[in-house]
């Protein structure tokens, strides 16, 4: 009976989070992928920081953060110093 109650609630977390995604996609330009979703929320929580500390708090390689902020710095969405 437990069992059956965490997944039910699994499942619950997991509409959720759909209905988030579908959120999103309807008012973030069709070219925004979630990497890019994530270093827009990362400084939107946490103001300018280094690239290296932003690499640490996404948990991926230097040179996957790069990407993503290379992605949106290139539309103009933030501005690198």
């Amino acid at each position: 009976m437990a069992a059956q109650s965490q997944y039910e609630q699994l499942a619950r977390q997991l509409s959720a989070i759909g209905a988030v995604k579908r959120g999103l996609a309807r008012v973030l330009p069709n070219d925004c992928p979630p990497g890019s979703i994530a270093v827009l929320n990362l400084l939107d929580l946490h103001g300018e920081m280094r690239m290296s500390r932003m690499a640490e708090l996404l948990a991926v390689d230097m040179s996957v953060t790069s990407r993503h902020v290379a992605h949106v710095a290139n539309r103009g969405w933030l501005g690198r110093s």
